[in-house]
C-alpha cells in the first residue's frame, strides 16, 4: 500500500525525519487514531489538555503505534493548539510504511 497523492499529512523532510501533521482531541477515554485525510491525521488522547500532559501522551502514543522510540519524535509546532506538527527523525521506516501503520492502526 502507498500513500494517495491527496494526503499531505505524513511529509518527508530531507532523508532522515518526517513530518506527521496531527489534529489532538484530548480527553478521550483512550488514546487511538480516528482518520487520515488531506488535512491531517486524527488522534484522540487519552490526557488533558492541561500542563503538557496531552502533548506527552500523544508523543508517547505515536512511538507506541509506530514502533519508535519517544526520544525520536519532537513537537514543532501546536504546544497549546489542538493542530500539531510532530517530526521523527532517524525512525528507519518511510513514508509509505507510517502510513499503512497509521491506517491500520485506525480506531484499534
Amino acid at each position: 500500500m502507498s500513500i494517495p497523492k491527496s494526503i499531505s499529512t505524513i511529509i518527508a523532510r530531507e532523508t532522515t525525519s518526517i513530518r506527521l501533521i496531527i489534529r489532538a482531541k484530548p480527553g478521550a477515554k483512550k488514546s487511538n487514531i480516528t482518520n487520515i485525510d488531506d488535512e491531517a491525521i486524527g488522534v484522540q488522547i487519552a490526557a488533558p489538555p492541561r500542563d503538557g500532559a496531552a502533548n506527552e501522551e500523544l508523543i508517547d502514543f505515536i512511538s507506541h503505534v509506530l514502533g519508535v522510540k519517544s526520544r525520536t519524535i519532537t513537537l514543532d509546532v501546536g504546544g497549546k493548539s489542538r493542530n500539531k506538527t510532530l517530526t521523527i527523525t532517524n525512525c528507519g521506516k518511510t513514508i509509505d510504511q507510517i502510513y499503512e501503520i497509521l491506517q491500520q492502526s485506525i480506531n484499534n
